[in-house]
C-alpha cells in the first residue's frame, strides 16, 4: 500500500472548490486498499483558519469532519519542526509538511505548489500527474 501525503493546498481545493478540484476529489475517492492518505495536524489547523470566514462555523466542523474521516491526520514532531527550521527552506510551512511526510513514511507528496518543494527526497506530483503516474502503474 502507497502512502500518499496530501498537501493542506490540495484539501482547500477540494472544499473551496478552486481550479484543480476535480482531480483532487479523484484522487481522494480513490481505493483505499491501495492507497492511504496522511496530512498533518498543521493542515488541519490551516484549513480551519482559512476557511473560517468563507464557510461559518457549521460548514467549517462538517468539512474538517469530513476530511478527517479521509486522511491520517499525523501529528508535528519536535524533531519535525527542527528539520525544518534547519533547512531553511524559502516557506516555512512546507518544510514542516515535508517532514511530517518523511517521518510517517509517506511515499509521495501531493501538492500545487511543486517548486516549494524542491529539497524533497520523495516524489512530489500534482493531483492530476498522480493520477497519470497511478493509471500507468497497473
Amino acid at each position: 500500500m502507497k502512502a500518499v501525503f496530501i498537501d493542506t493546498n490540495i484539501l482547500l481545493d477540494i472544499i473551496l472548490k478552486r481550479e484543480g478540484w476535480f482531480d483532487a476529489v479523484k484522487l481522494l475517492d480513490m481505493p483505499s486498499s491501495t492507497l492511504s492518505f496522511h496530512t498533518s495536524t498543521l493542515t488541519m489547523a490551516n484549513m480551519a483558519y482559512i476557511m473560517r470566514k468563507a464557510l461559518g462555523k457549521e460548514t467549517l466542523y462538517d468539512q474538517l469532519e469530513r476530511m478527517s474521516k479521509k486522511l491520517h491526520v499525523e501529528s508535528l514532531s519536535t524533531k519535525a519542526v527542527a528539520q525544518a527550521i534547519a533547512l531553511r527552506a524559502n516557506d516555512f510551512e512546507d518544510a514542516l509538511q515535508y517532514y511530517c511526510a518523511i517521518e510517517n513514511k509517506c511515499d509521495c507528496i501531493v501538492t500545487n505548489n511543486k517548486k516549494d518543494f524542491n529539497f524533497s527526497i520523495i516524489p512530489i506530483s500534482t493531483p492530476g500527474e498522480y493520477l497519470c503516474e497511478f493509471s500507468q502503474s497497473l
